[in-house]
């Protein structure tokens, strides 16, 4: 009975064995495509992130724009010969 057991635990630890080693295989397979997932995936986000501050970027530029046109006016005034 206790070799019979022994041959039992022996079986599934070569299961166990086995199963880990085909899992690696997956896992290192699907490694190799993570990179290319990985990099897509960082890419949409930056174009989400880029695509959502978009707005805002047009708002700043505007603000730019109209605070540089309001100092070129004040100064042409302040400046203008009388």
């Amino acid at each position: 009975m206790i070799i019979n057991n022994n041959n039992n635990n022996n079986n599934n630890n070569n299961n166990n064995y086995n199963n880990i080693r085909s899992i690696k295989s997956i896992a290192s397979r699907r490694r190799n495509d993570g990179g290319t997932v990985l990099v897509m995936v960082v890419v949409v986000m930056m174009l989400v992130m880029v695509v959502r501050l978009l707005p805002l970027l047009v708002l700043l530029i505007v603000v730019v724009v109209a605070a540089a046109a309001c100092h070129y006016v004040y100064v042409a005034c302040v400046h203008m010969p009388r």
